[in-house]
């Protein structure tokens, strides 16, 4: 659409033709579509962020559940199993699980649906952003973890791969433990100053302490949740890429006698490769955005701005929230289109559901004699 403000009395009156013109049409579309271009610049920005919430939240809630689901269906079957890298894959799915139906859905009933359980609550409210926290970084450090036992594996060092391959699966969960509950107290300080505070006679907010606490919880986010994971991410990336180019140089002898072995690894270099950059493009939408706007709202906070500039300065901000979510609801199509044994069990597992579901359904009604 194209946004008109209409301030003169003139484009009233036009404005007001315009209506009645519209109301005349039995196209009932046509008529939301005028309410929309006529409508002041403010409300229709506010209409547009509450609309995106609603359509884009829901579909990132949908698609981010069939993701997270799929993946601990997929990485618990035989041929990931003996994988801690697996493993630990599987449990950054069920943070992104909790952060998705937990903090998305309370998004999505707040600014699309008008429904603030934050602001009723005072539980609600410290639980919700504790746990925003919380899953975000269980989430990124078990996907570091499982970067790491990629990178171990693939180094030509043996006494490298032994040093790693120590993470029997007693250690293993010990170290999952002892990450979650690090950042269980870590981000504890969440539960004690977060509050629901009044911002006018007639609202009130769930919120951080205002004050020093606010510089503090924005920057840790900002760092944490925001820049570390996308660095990370490409460093690991990159670091693997390395070792497997260096694998492929060290098959390639004089006679070259191994060439379906090295065939193969190429293969896998090539998907590894394909899978690393999706996943730092997606890293990269999600959290650069989203640490750029918790600092420039946190330093511009004591400028004035005019309504306008407001409302349009929200509508970026629900957008890069929202952009922000995505990193937790495609590792599975990553997954899916970058590896091929990752596709086999997944077309494995629903060739078998279906078969199991037909058997069923014969046994329950069987065909007449």
């Amino acid at each position: 659409f194209i946004l008109l403000e209409l301030r003169t009395k003139e484009s009233t009156e036009n404005t007001l033709k315009f209506q009645k013109f519209i109301k005349r049409s039995n196209n009932p579309f046509s008529f939301i579509v005028a309410n929309i271009i006529i409508m002041p610049t403010i409300e229709t920005l506010n209409l547009i962020a509450e609309q995106l919430n609603i359509y884009i939240g829901i579909f990132l809630l949908f698609i981010g559940d069939v993701s997270g689901l799929f993946n601990i269906i997929l990485f618990r079957q035989k041929a990931f199993l003996k994988s801690s890298c697996s493993f630990y894959l599987s449990l950054a799915s069920v943070a992104d699980l909790f952060l998705l139906n937990i903090v998305l859905s309370t998004r999505i009933l707040q600014y699309g649906f008008q429904i603030n359980l934050m602001s009723g609550s005072i539980i609600i409210c410290k639980v919700r952003y504790y746990i925003s926290d919380v899953s975000c970084l269980c989430s990124l450090t078990f996907f570091i973890l499982a970067s790491t036992d990629r990178y171990m594996s693939t180094c030509h060092q043996a006494k490298q791969r032994q040093r790693f391959h120590f993470s029997t699966h007693r250690k293993v969960v010990l170290l999952i433990i002892s990450i979650t509950t690090f950042w269980l107290l870590a981000v504890s300080h969440r539960l004690v100053y977060y509050d629901i505070y009044k911002t006018s006679n007639t609202t009130q907010t769930c919120m951080s302490q205002p004050g020093i606490y606010t510089y503090y919880d924005t920057y840790f986010e900002a760092l944490f949740v925001g820049l570390l994971p996308p660095i990370f991410i490409c460093i690991f990336g990159l670091i693997i890429l390395h070792n497997i180019k260096c694998v492929i140089r060290r098959q390639i002898g004089p006679a070259d006698q191994n060439n379906t072995r090295l065939s193969r690894i190429q293969y896998i270099d090539q998907q590894l490769t394909f899978m690393l950059l999706l996943q730092t493009v997606i890293a990269m939408i999600s959290f650069i955005p989203y640490s750029i706007q918790l600092l420039y709202s946190l330093i511009t906070e004591q400028q004035y701005k005019s309504a306008e500039r407001l409302a349009w300065e929200n509508l970026i901000i629900h957008i890069i929230r929202l952009l922000s979510y995505s990193y937790y609801c495609f590792s599975f199509y990553v997954y899916l289109k970058s590896s091929e044994t990752f596709r086999k069990q997944f077309i494995q597992i629903f060739k078998s559901s279906v078969k199991e579901n037909f058997e069923l359904k014969t046994i329950i009604h069987p065909d007449p004699l």
